[in-house]
């Protein structure tokens, strides 16, 4: 028995022995794989982090959502009572015009407080128009009446399918009477034959594409004519055109457009008219100046021959060709035009003087260096010499022609004095008696004398 105990206990001993050996080994062994394990471990905290900031991420985006659907829902909310409480209570008379609304005019912004004619209106004068209201630029608009309003009310219309106007492409309409309304605004057609029944009319006119095509109907059938100054400027629409005879479009112009003097045309108002005169004719600056503290009228000159005239006899002009080239160099006083001359031109004569002197001495030295130019020079001379010659004697023979004419003139008029005085004679009678007594006699007897100093005789003769 006790050899076994010792067997046994030795066994036990190296059974010991054997698993320390064991444990020191795998106590060797595991560092390494601990290590890849806290490894994994970290990497695998890091990707948990990372997943939970975007399932935050994406909480907080989802209730973003919500929160601006939950708004855009109130919003519609709030906008369909408005609506309800409107359908009950919709506007009977326009802003603008102030009159009864048949025909309701439906923009982005939902206001109805203005008829559909006078928008469109609006649309003429203004081309970047917006709501009376809120201001908000319109891009669309709808023509509804106020029966299809009541029935469909304002929360349904966006069901609705709107029709679009073939002339205005930014104009919809759902019944027939929006329409009829507007082709009655934007057609042209002769008031005329409109007026008269179908039965009674003459002449089978219809809706003209153009209002050329309507003046001319206007000119053949009825003598009559539409301004075309009003058709490019006014804004109005094509059935509110008037229609004028000669006499009428005459008054017409003359009351209702302006007139420019200088060139006979007409223009629509005072500001196309004064467009034209700054582009065409010319004003004097310095009467301009003057006239806010004299109050005087502008005065406006066709061209600027006209102006510069005005320039030269009322005001200083500089008579320099530079300055008369550039224009509009003029000043009020003498003082002004001297500082003008002194500052300018003399500068300007001085180096004028330096280029002369230095053109002359070039052409003197190339002159005298070249032969053939002092023979051309000689030659000039002598053509001029020769020129100078045949003139004189031309002016010479000229005075003596002059002369003769003016002696023979001279000597004609010296002979018929003489033959003139001899024919006195031969009708004359010599007398002896004294001179003194004759004379009386004469004188008494209404006869004429003349005495010759020559002969020492009076001669008297009657007057045939």
């Amino acid at each position: 028995m006790e050899t076994t105990k010792q067997q046994t206990n030795n066994t036990t001993k190296t059974l010991k022995i054997l698993k320390e050996d064991i444990q020191v080994k795998e106590n060797t062994k595991r560092p390494c794989h601990m290590q890849n394990q806290k490894q994994e471990q970290g990497q695998e905290h890091v990707q948990e982090k990372e997943q939970a900031k975007e399932q935050e991420k994406e909480q907080e985006h989802v209730q973003e959502k919500d929160q601006e659907r939950v708004q855009e829902q109130e919003q519609e909310k709030e906008h369909l009572l408005e609506q309800e409480q409107r359908q009950d209570q919709f506007p009977t008379n326009c802003i603008l015009c102030c009159c009864p609304i048949e025909i309701y005019s439906i923009i982005d912004c939902d206001h109805i407080e203005v008829c559909l004619k006078c928008l469109l209106r609006q649309e003429l004068h203004e081309k970047n128009f917006g709501c009376c209201l809120c201001k908000k630029k319109i891009t669309n608009i709808k023509g509804i009446t106020k029966k299809e309003l009541q029935q469909i009310g304002l929360a349904n219309l966006k069901k609705q399918h709107f029709l679009t106007y073939q002339k205005k492409p930014m104009i919809q309409y759902l019944g027939q009477e929006v329409q009829e309304m507007l082709d009655g605004l934007y057609s042209y057609h002769c008031k005329e034959c409109h007026g008269q029944k179908k039965d009674e009319r003459k002449i089978i006119s219809e809706d003209f594409s153009n209002s050329l095509f309507l003046n001319d109907h206007l000119v053949l059938y009825h003598e009559k004519r539409l301004c075309q100054i009003c058709l490019d400027h006014k804004p109005q629409f094509p059935s509110e055109l008037k229609e004028y005879s000669l006499h009428e479009k005459q008054q017409h112009l003359k009351y209702d457009h302006e007139y420019c003097k200088f060139c006979g045309t007409y223009f629509y108002d005072n500001d196309a008219l004064f467009k034209h005169y700054n582009i065409e004719h010319f004003k004097c600056h310095i009467c301009e100046g003057l006239s806010e503290f004299t109050n005087e009228a502008e005065v406006w000159y066709k061209t600027y021959s006209e102006l510069e005239l005005h320039f030269k006899l009322d005001h200083y002009l500089c008579q320099d060709p530079n300055c008369l080239l550039e224009k509009f160099v003029v000043f009020g006083t003498m003082e002004e035009l001297k500082h003008h001359s002194c500052v300018l031109h003399k500068k300007n004569q001085k180096n004028k003087k330096k280029q002369k002197k230095k053109k002359v001495a070039k052409r003197v030295n190339q002159n005298n260096n070249n032969p053939t130019n002092q023979r051309n020079q000689r030659n000039q001379r002598n053509q001029r010499n020769q020129k100078n010659q045949k003139n004189q004697k031309n002016q010479k023979n000229q005075k003596n022609q002059k002369n003769q004419k003016n002696q023979k003139n001279q000597r004609n008029q010296r002979n018929q004095k003489n033959q003139k005085k001899k024919n006195k004679k031969k009708n004359a009678i010599t007398l002896d008696i004294c001179p003194i007594d004759f004379e009386r006699s004469l004188q008494m007897e209404g006869h004429f004398q003349n005495y010759d100093e020559n002969d020492h005789s009076f001669y008297y003769y009657e007057e045939y």
